[in-house]
């Protein structure tokens, strides 16, 4: 919810034809950034068939093909329904290995064999979970961590994985933050080099470009603050 002329996004319940009840709203600009908001339904609303519907509010309206008040943006990303409540919601995949942090957030990683293109990899790890999404490398002690689960360190991380000298296709880095492009990368070659591999294996996986249609093996990552 970013704008000056946001006014707000409301989350209703409905059963049947009746008034929806709201159990969830935001009012204002909030970010640029994606935020996550949930809700809890009770045993009310959960024992029978309900729909949910979102209802989002600007300022802005159009008449004679003209905009006035559009200076507002409202978009949903991923909506996850879970039969349990919101404190039981797994964080972490099942699957996944752990990382903790000296500022007090974890991060859990899962690793994809099964080659895919940056699209199709994107929506694998959204559907891992509301806070999944492609890993992205944001320091020097993280692009350790990820190098010695690829190349199975048995003193650190347990058993091996299977996953040796892979390459695995990450989020591209924010501009200003963290970087380890192997020497001459990114070099964009034939100009749809868009996407990030942790690719050099015989240097700890420094980073080379390639096309983003391209099929690679994987990341997902899911971080929270404990």
């Amino acid at each position: 919810m970013v704008g000056r002329e946001v006014e707000g996004l409301e989350v209703t319940v409905k059963i049947g034809s009746g008034i929806g009840y709201p159990v969830w709203s935001s009012t204002g600009q909030r970010s640029s950034d994606w935020v996550i908001g949930q809700f809890e339904l009770d045993s009310e609303y959960t024992a029978n068939p309900f729909s949910i519907e979102f209802i989002l509010k600007t300022k802005a309206y159009e008449r004679y093909n003209t905009y006035y008040f559009d200076e507002a943006d409202i978009g949903i990303d991923d909506f996850y329904a879970y039969n349990t409540t919101c404190d039981q919601i797994p964080q972490c995949p099942s699957n996944s290995v752990h990382r903790n942090t000296l500022n007090n957030v974890t991060s859990c990683y899962t690793f994809h064999a099964a080659a895919m293109s940056w699209q199709d990899a994107y929506y694998t790890c959204r559907k891992e979970g509301p806070w999944s999404a492609l890993v992205s490398v944001e320091s020097q002690q993280e692009q350790d961590y990820l190098a010695g689960v690829i190349n199975g360190d048995p003193g650190e991380f347990g058993a091996p994985l299977v996953c040796r000298d892979k390459i695995y296709l990450c989020s591209r880095p924010v501009s200003g933050l963290y970087e380890n492009w192997h020497r001459n990368q990114p070099n964009n070659v034939g100009g749809n080099q868009d996407c990030l591999l942790l690719e050099y294996a015989s240097e700890d996986f420094t980073w080379g470009d390639v096309d983003c249609a391209s099929a690679h093996p994987f990341i997902c990552e899911s971080y929270f603050v404990v």
